[in-house]
């Protein structure tokens, strides 16, 4: 009989580990997405530089935010001689939160960036930033704090892109609370097999 009681035990523990475990994952719940896709054409006879932007507001307030999400490219050459898209500056696609940057992202991590599109043809490009490790912003989000994500860029003349991108704000566990949160019906398991040893 004691066996058994060890035994239900153990799974009633495991059970609440599980509970636990989601629990932690459910505090790592989107505090905030934000999408920007736009196309963009330049119409001009010479290369043109363009920012684009998305803002949205924050709906909750967040002690700790850390980032993830995704930059798509696609270029195409409309006047039969190649397209061109490159970064203006140090930063390509960044993200903000009330007009301070918070983070920037360059494809391919180096200190510019270009796609180059053949003649008659097309180009694509597709990275994920923060992933699998998310990129922790040092910071809190407050209720109604404006949230903007940028792409800024150099475009050649008579062609078009369509840029997408996703900024995507998750609530980070403090690691020390989550780590407790897990292992206490462990610790109270190990307890209860040393009552009944003795």
């Amino acid at each position: 009989m004691k066996q058994k009681g060890k035994g239900n035990s153990l799974t009633a523990s495991v059970l609440l580990c599980a509970g636990f475990a989601t629990a932690a994952l459910a505090t790592q719940a989107n505090a905030a997405l934000i999408t920007i896709s736009q196309v963009v054409t330049n119409n001009y006879a010479t290369e043109q530089i363009y920012e684009i932007s998305q803002t949205i507001l924050s709906t909750e307030a967040i002690a700790s935010v850390g980032v993830f999400g995704n930059i798509s490219i696609a270029l195409t050459d409309f006047n039969r001689n190649g397209a061109t898209i490159s970064s203006d500056g140090p930063s390509f696609y960044s993200g903000w939160i009330n007009s301070t940057e918070v983070e920037r992202f360059m494809p391919g991590n180096a200190g510019s960036y270009q796609l180059v599109a053949p003649t008659r043809s097309q180009a694509f490009f597709t990275t994920n930033y923060g992933v699998p490790t998310l990129v922790a912003l040092g910071r809190g989000l407050a209720v109604d704090d404006q949230i903007t994500i940028k792409f800024k860029f150099k475009l050649s003349a008579g062609d078009q892109v369509a840029l997408t991108g996703t900024f995507n704000l998750i609530a980070v566990p403090a690691p020390a609370t989550a780590l407790v949160a897990l292992f206490a019906p462990v610790l109270g398991l190990r307890r209860r097999r040393t009552e009944n040893s003795n």
